[in-house]
């Protein structure tokens, strides 16, 4: 049974849409926020949580991409030392191109 308050079948549709919206991942939040806010009878309570779970989302995005950037660098200090120490290595071949004598 729907409730008979106009605005409670609104927030109910709009939770439902924001459920749908979120499950698929079909539109940016703040594609969804900006539909969202034109409509002026339109209750924050029902927008609150998929603002904090989008927030919650994206948080956990920035720490995994934070960890990533962090591996990346240390992989790559890693490179340029071993780089460094070929390129001052003695050459133990001099036929090869790459000595300089």
């Amino acid at each position: 049974m729907l409730p008979s308050d106009p605005l409670s079948v609104l927030d109910a549709q709009v939770g439902a849409v924001l459920q749908h919206i979120e499950a698929g991942n079909l539109l940016p939040p703040l594609v969804v926020l900006s539909i969202l806010a034109k409509n002026p009878n339109l209750q924050l309570s029902i927008v609150k949580d998929y603002i904090a779970r989008q927030l919650s989302a994206e948080s956990s995005h920035i720490q995994e991409d934070r960890a990533q950037i962090a591996k990346y660098q240390q992989e790559t200090a890693h490179m340029r030392a071993e780089v460094k120490e070929l390129r001052t290595q003695v050459c133990l071949n001099p036929f090869h191109m790459g000595c300089n004598t």
